[in-house]
């Protein structure tokens, strides 16, 4: 800095002997020394330009500059604290909206899963010809095919998610397990802490390995490093344990984390080619692209094809996705809009900081004159303005990252937990850099028009005039600056409302559907039976004295039992053959299906439309009965009665399965979402079925949960290693099922309302300033007989002006992105009529009120005080 003041010192020295000499020669001439000097000061020019065009050529004079802008920048923002509080304000509400949502964004979308190498991971899916999308489940043996086959992957895993209960460790704990291949931890680049992977030879039928999570070893064997080797007991069988997963691996990523991995070799369904239920990842070889592996694992489909005609008939060639593109799914595309949504925010909140800026540029407009007439260039003058929105900004971004801290807070008490990687969302580094990139992109954003038209003004015009000409010089180019910037913020604001209005009406629509059941009263539970000590028939047995059981409780009005709740998203299905229509082998089509106890429908509140329940004498050794739902009946049987016909339920490797008889026909329910259309659903009688583990519900006569601990001692007597999971009400479930729904409901609503703030901020702030600038010509207008009446709808009908601008322009912008929202809408069309006039009237109504008061203090304007305003 001394060095630099020297220079200045030395520049200034070399100007003063240079006028100095200038003027001697002019006296020499026969000039008066005064106007010598003045003659010489001319020839040089503007000092304070020379001095600033020759500190440019110094190193690093950009750094002093700037270091001069921000510290003139804050004495500005301190001179004008009601200013700067209300700009920081509405910033730190924009950018902390979207902080919010982009660390859901970042969590969810965009950071890259915490595996080596994770652009090389792929899903690898078989495209279902029948159902018309890809097929995420894979048979065990085409997998081995796949595996074998391929050139394109360095490794290539599956796995298959399960229960278990974990006994012999003290009390009997229920798990969430993973059944994988031996190469599921090599491909996925990860390396146990203790112990090691399974190997090869441990993928084989009737192996019985495992590998605990870090979690799983701390918690229920106390970290033991003596583990390995070990066996512990996995649904009454024995595994031996090989190796414990590394801290905070997590994968399959899902709510509950997998807790242990297992073979499988256990599989029931190891060697049967026609039963799908593995999920399937490959890692490409280095340089190997998408559609690269895409392209080698048709080749190998198309051979397969050929091998095994009869289990490939209904599926098409591999689907190969990137596996955090498979693994987000469907939340992708709600994020996205939501994303742009909140980006419509900060950019209402830009607009009106920019009409703030510009309003308050005409009060510097004698100071930007004069640093002009010093020899101040546009360009510094430009630097020098935009500094100051860039600070603007920038404490706005501060603020607003501490309103994102505490706002994630409530976000994630929103966010649905079937989200995958929601656990994940923090306010990292990446998050804090997206603040300060938006901070400053916000504040050249917002600051770059006031900027322009400020420097743009000729010194000598403005210096020239009264304060009230400076006053109004200028004034029409920003009024229809700021303006424009009122049309813009409310066609954005009108797109927000028409999202929210359009959300609101969806939602409505779902909260109506009616699930097909009653879901009020029911409390829900499962557990699981261990197979190697539960036969099929002991199964029965059990499940049929525990209903006994509960049904005898006073407090429970019935009880059954069920494979698949309603709106759990189980899906079991299975291919139908109807007698007298045979169909090729391999094409017969698959509907859901359930295996459910007697009295299961009366329970639920499910109606019966014909014929009858299932009873308790629909036994193994009774004919085979199904019932069917109304979608079934239709289906298959459009114009003659359902009643009485009979078809094959098909399963992999049970094709021989005798035919079955329809008894009974009820109503649709909804097993997935409630915005599924109703699909075709068959029942069977679990005493006639193989059985899996039931999920029981009890009927209640009090609130459902006050009968969880009897409901647990009954089947603890019973059995008293058995964990129940999986307790809930089935209110809950209708909640989770439009869980996502209302999420982006909700924050499509909030956006609105702050667009719509902001927005209202922005009209009543335009107006009261117009109503400012005109008072002189208010005064005259009444001082020539104008009435009150006349001043205000003046007034109103500037600012209805730009309303109903804006709201055309709005229209047409919310037609054209509306269309997004329509994967996400349930009931309503994106351009619904009504909820596009009701937004409209909402604005006008709005501007009306924004305006009303500016043009009520115009109406009281006093003309002789407005003649005299200045």
């Amino acid at each position: 800095m001394k060095r630099r003041e020297r220079m200045m010192k030395d520049l200034e020295q070399d100007i003063r002997e240079h006028i100095e000499a200038e003027t001697q020669d002019n006296i020499a001439r026969g000039m008066p020394p005064e106007e010598a000097h003045y003659a010489a000061m001319r020839k040089f020019g503007n000092v304070t330009r020379v001095k600033e065009e020759t500190r440019e050529v110094w190193t690093f004079v950009w750094l002093e500059q700037l270091w001069q802008d921000v510290r003139y920048g804050l004495r500005m923002l301190r001179r004008s604290p009601g200013f700067t509080g209300v700009a920081i304000l509405t910033l730190a509400l924009g950018i902390g909206a979207n902080t919010a949502i982009f660390s859901v964004v970042n969590a969810v979308l965009l950071r890259p899963l915490p595996l080596r190498q994770p652009e090389q991971l792929v899903s690898v899916q078989l495209y279902d010809t029948i159902l018309k999308t890809p097929n995420e489940y894979l048979s065990i043996p085409t997998f081995f095919d796949w595996r074998r086959q391929n050139q394109v992957f360095s490794g290539m895993a599956a796995f298959s998610d399960y229960t278990c209960t974990v006994t012999g460790a003290g009390r009997p704990v229920h798990l969430d397990a993973e059944w994988v291949s031996a190469d599921f931890f090599s491909t996925l680049g990860v390396t146990a802490q203790l112990g090691r992977s399974f190997l090869p030879e441990e993928e084989k039928k009737g192996s019985n390995f495992a590998i605990l999570s870090d979690g799983l070893w701390r918690t229920m064997f106390s970290a033991d490093t003596n583990i390995i080797g070990r066996s512990i007991t996995l649904d009454n069988k024995s595994h031996i344990v090989v190796g414990v997963a590394p801290p905070g691996f997590d994968f399959p990523i899902m709510t509950p984390p997998v807790q242990i991995w297992t073979s499988i070799g256990e599989t029931a369904w190891y060697d049967v080619r026609g039963a799908h239920g593995l999920f399937v990842l490959g890692r490409m070889k280095p340089g190997v692209t998408v559609a690269q592996a895409q392209t080698e694992m048709s080749r190998i489909d198309a051979l397969l094809a050929k091998e095994y005609p009869t289990s490939n008939l209904r599926y098409g060639e591999a689907v190969v996705v990137p596996e955090l593109q498979h693994l987000v799914g469907d939340a992708r595309s709600a994020l996205w809009i939501l994303f742009g949504a909140v980006g419509f925010v900060l950019l209402i909140a830009c607009a009106n900081v920019a009409s703030l800026l510009l309003a308050r540029s005409m009060t510097r407009q004698r100071e930007m004159a004069v640093r002009t007439a010093l020899g101040a260039g546009r360009l510094r003058t430009i630097s020098q303005l935009l500094t100051e929105s860039v600070l603007l900004a920038l404490i706005g971004g501060f603020v607003g990252f501490g309103l994102a801290l505490w706002g994630t807070a409530g976000l994630l008490r929103l966010v649905p937990q079937n989200v995958p990687r929601i656990s994940q969302i923090q306010m990292d580094g990446r998050v804090f850099l997206f603040t300060l990139l938006a901070a400053i992109f916000t504040g050249i954003l917002f600051g770059l028009a006031p900027a322009l038209q400020s420097s743009k003004r000729s010194p000598f015009d403005t210096l020239r005039t009264s304060g009230a000409g400076a006053g109004r010089s200028g004034g029409v180019p920003q009024n229809r600056i700021r303006s424009a910037l009122v049309v813009v913020e409310i066609a954005l604001a009108l797109t927000l409302l028409m999202g929210a209005g359009l959300m609101l009406q969806s939602f409505a629509s779902l909260q109506r559907v009616n699930p097909g059941f009653n879901p009020h009263n029911a409390l829900t539970f499962t557990f699981d039976l261990p197979k190697n000590i539960y036969s099929n028939d002991r199964k029965k047995i059990f499940y049929g004295q525990l209903l006994d059981r509960l049904n005898s409780l006073p407090e429970v009005v019935s009880a059954a039992a069920t494979a698949t709740l309603p709106l759990s998203g189980g899906d079991m299905r299975t291919n139908v053959e109807v007698e007298g229509r045979p169909v090729p082998k391999g094409t017969a089509p698959e509907e859901e299906f359930g295996v459910v106890s007697p009295g299961y429908f009366k329970m639920m509140g499910i109606p019966l439309l014909e014929g009858r329940e299932f009873f308790a004498t629909d036994t193994a050794s009774s004919p085979l009965v199904v019932v069917v739902n109304q979608a079934f009946a239709m289906r298959y049987f459009p114009n003659e009665t359902a009643m009485g016909k009979r078809f094959k339920a098909i399963d992999p490797g049970h094709s021989d399965r005798p035919m079955r008889e329809i008894v009974g026909i009820v109503g649709n329910v909804k097993r997935g979402a409630l915005n599924e259309a109703p699909e075709p659903d068959l029942f069977l009688p679990y005493q006639q079925e193989w059985v899996g583990d039931l999920s029981l519900i009890l009927r209640t006569r009090g609130a459902p949960e006050s009968m969880m601990g009897t409901a647990r001692e009954v089947v603890h007597s019973m059995d008293a290693s058995l964990p129940l999971y999986d307790v809930k009400t089935m209110d809950q479930y209708v909640g989770e099922s439009v869980a996502q729904p209302r999420f982006n409901m909700i924050l499509l609503i909030i956006f609105a309302a702050l667009a719509l703030g902001l927005t209202t901020v922005g009209i009543y702030g335009v107006m009261a300033y117009t109503v400012t600038q005109r008072t002189h010509e208010i005064g005259i207008r009444m001082a020539l007989g104008a009435q009150r009446a006349e001043v205000m709808r003046l007034v109103l009908g500037n600012g209805l002006k730009l309303a109903l601008a804006g709201i055309v322009a709005g229209i047409a912008m919310a037609l054209a992105l509306t269309r997004l929202l329509a994967t996400l809408l349930f009931g309503v069309s994106t351009y619904d009529p009504l909820t596009l006039a009701g937004v409209a009237l909402l604005l006008v109504a709005v501007a009306a009120l924004a305006c009303y008061i500016p043009a009520l203090r115009a109406a009281r304007v006093d003309p002789m005080v407005a003649l005299r305003y200045e």
